[in-house]
């Protein structure tokens, strides 16, 4: 029997990732840096006119001929310097990136007890862990799976280390598929080595999954009852609602004590990262 995912669909992730992008302003066009660029350098001509008259009162108002003309003058200076653009559209960037690296952390801040503690995110390494990594991950990217030897190595040679997986399937159907199942496979206790067993899947499809659940000795049954709990499709859009406003719009992603990191990280930086994240002694 084909598993049904038509009530977490691919493309209700898509439509809710795409709304929540423009909501917390992630994306912005190259136009629109254009579009302020200009804006702001027609308000800052007026401006410096009056800063260097020194008034102790506002000037009226540009009257229509007035605006057109330093709409001109702009116009003409751009045009004979364009490279003024590509300066203010880095300006401007790098204002966006920063604003979005503050709201990210004071949206951490805000549900740190969701990232930590949510009680269907499977863990391994030590409860008591001074550092907690966060992982959000699809067991079909190729880039998650890169990093999964690195997380065991951390595991393994860093006793005061905790990773929490948040699955984030964003990939399709079998990405969906396989989280439903890694979920409900937690529910029996064996978590740790079926999420091993997928990341080292070449295929997600139903059979391929199946055969790994009997493999490992996993009721098959209660599974397929499990997989369609509402607390593992809340658990799963639990997941795609926090990871928006981290920054995170694909897979992998960390979160290391008070650091976001969007994409793969090497083994070096990671320790680096929880090096940081350890509390000073």
């Amino acid at each position: 029997m084909l598993f049904n995912t038509r009530h977490f669909s691919r493309t209700s992730i898509a439509v809710d990732r795409r709304t929540a992008s423009s909501r917390y302003g992630i994306h912005r066009s190259v136009a629109a840096y254009v579009r302020t660029a200009l804006l702001a350098l027609a308000l800052v001509a007026p401006a410096i006119q009056v800063a260097s008259a020194k008034e102790a009162t506002p000037p009226p108002p540009l009257n229509k001929q007035q605006t057109v003309q330093i709409e001109a003058v702009i116009r003409d200076y751009l045009l004979s310097k364009p490279a003024i653009i590509r300066e203010a559209i880095v300006v401007l960037q790098k204002q966006d990136a920063e604003v979005a690296v503050a709201k990210s952390k004071a949206t951490l801040s805000t549900m740190r007890k969701d990232l930590l503690n949510a009680p269907l995110s499977p863990s391994q390494g030590n409860p008591k862990a001074d550092v907690t990594i966060v992982e959000f991950f699809d067991f079909k990217c190729s880039y998650c799976k890169r990093v999964s030897p690195v997380l065991h190595e951390i595991l393994k040679t860093d006793p005061n280390v905790r990773v929490v997986f948040k699955q984030l399937p964003v990939l399709g159907p079998d990405s969906i598929f396989a989280a439903q199942v890694a979920l409900a496979v937690a529910k029996q206790g064996k978590y740790d080595v079926f999420h091993d067993a997928l990341m080292s899947a070449e295929a997600l499809d139903e059979a391929t999954v199946f055969a790994l659940v009997e493999k490992h000795g996993i009721d098959a049954a209660k599974l397929r009852q499990d997989m369609l709990s509402p607390d593992i499709k809340a658990e799963l859009e639990a997941n795609l609602a926090m990871s928006v406003p981290l920054g995170i719009t694909g897979t992998p992603g960390f979160v290391i004590g008070d650091t976001i990191a969007p994409g793969a990280i090497d083994i070096e930086t990671m320790r680096q990262m929880i090096k940081a994240a350890r509390p000073k002694k």
